[in-house]
């Protein structure tokens, strides 16, 4: 989950991953493919759109988790892939999980949303850097897809503006 989450990859994407794709000194991962299972067999694609190829940088500390499973697997080797389950016993495992905490019912790829509306509370980043993190084809596509987000800013803006009000009223009245 931590991976997911900490990276916005695409479930598909995490599921592609295979050792030679972790690269635990630069502190990354490489996505340049994804996997699905379609009548028993394994598939592993290019995905949707050029962007997809990246290299996705993980917290110091998720990089850590990652590097330690990987040590618990020493049988997991270059092309090996690093989780070699299938979509839906990802969802379930999953399911399972929220339902254990009492919190409301979220699929896997809401992780991949999260993230992206973490990045952009944080304030910190361009959507152009989101959009490449995601690998969107290009901005206007996390712009759209997130939009909500800024909702709340919307409300800020007037928040902010009515705590300026009462600081104007006060030094008008002095």
């Amino acid at each position: 989950w931590n991976v997911l989450f900490y990276s916005g990859i695409r479930l598909g994407e995490l599921l592609a991953l295979k050792r030679r794709d972790v690269d635990s000194k630069m502190g990354a991962i490489i996505v340049d493919e994804t996997y699905a299972r379609l009548e028993r067999q394994d598939m592993f694609s290019t995905p949707k759109t050029e962007n997809i190829d990246r290299v996705v940088y993980l917290p110091v500390d998720v990089m850590e988790l990652l590097t330690n499973y990987l040590e618990m697997h020493p049988d997991i080797q270059g092309n090996d892939r690093i989780f070699p389950i299938s979509h839906r016993a990802v969802e379930q495992a999953f399911a399972r999980h929220i339902e254990k905490s009492n919190s409301r019912y979220i699929t896997v790829h809401c992780l991949r949303h999260s993230h992206c509306a973490y990045l952009i509370s944080l304030n910190a980043f361009s959507m152009s850097v989101i959009s490449q993190r995601l690998g969107h084809k290009d901005e206007t596509i996390t712009s759209q897809v997130y939009a909500h987000i800024y909702d709340k800013d919307a409300m800020d803006v007037a928040q902010v503006l009515q705590a300026n009000i009462g600081t104007r009223k006060e030094a008008s009245n002095s």
